[in-house]
C-alpha cells in the first residue's frame, strides 16, 4: 500500500529536519479486521543538518579510564575554518581542563582545537591540511 500526499494539502516537514533514525514517526492501520498498532517508520529520507544521528564511541569501553573518543555524524553542509562543534557530555571528566589540545576532524583533513570545559567540549575547526 502506498499513500500520496500532495503538496497542495499544505502539509509540512519539522523545520528542525530528520534525522534516518527518527523514532518518533509511527503508522498505525484500523481495519475491519482488526488494529494494527502504531510501527516505527524505518529509514524517513533524512533532510536537515543532521542526515544522521550522531555517534559516540570509545576505546576501550571502560568507565574511569582514560579513553579514545569519536564522534561521528553525517550533516548537509561542509565545516568551515573558525566554526564550533559542541558537545555537551555532563557526566564526562577530563584531566586537561581549560587547556587546547589538536584534533583531527574528517573526512575535510582539517585540525580542531578541542577545548574542555564543564561538560562541555568544543572544538574549532582550523586550517584544512593539502593531500
Amino acid at each position: 500500500t502506498t499513500v500520496y500526499i500532495t503538496k497542495d494539502i499544505g502539509f509540512r516537514v519539522p523545520q528542525q529536519g530528520l534525522t534516518e533514525l527518527e523514532e518518533t514517526l509511527t503508522v498505525s492501520v484500523n481495519t475491519p479486521n482488526g488494529i494494527i498498532p502504531a510501527t516505527a517508520v524505518q529509514y524517513p529520507q533524512p533532510i536537515g543538518f543532521f542526515l544522521q544521528m550522531p555517534q559516540l564511541s570509545y576505546n576501550p569501553a571502560a568507565g574511569s579510564r582514560p579513553t579514545e573518543m569519536k564522534i561521528s555524524f553525517q550533516s548537509n553542509t561542509v565545516f568551515e575554518r573558525h566554526e564550533v562543534i559542541s558537545l555537551y557530555l555532563a557526566s564526562f571528566a577530563s584531566t586537561y581542563y581549560h587547556t587546547g589540545h589538536i584534533v583531527n576532524v574528517e573526512p575535510f583533513c582539517k585540525l580542531g582545537k578541542a577545548l574542555w570545559r564543564n561538560g562541555h567540549l568544543k572544538i574549532t575547526l582550523g586550517h584544512g591540511i593539502p593531500l
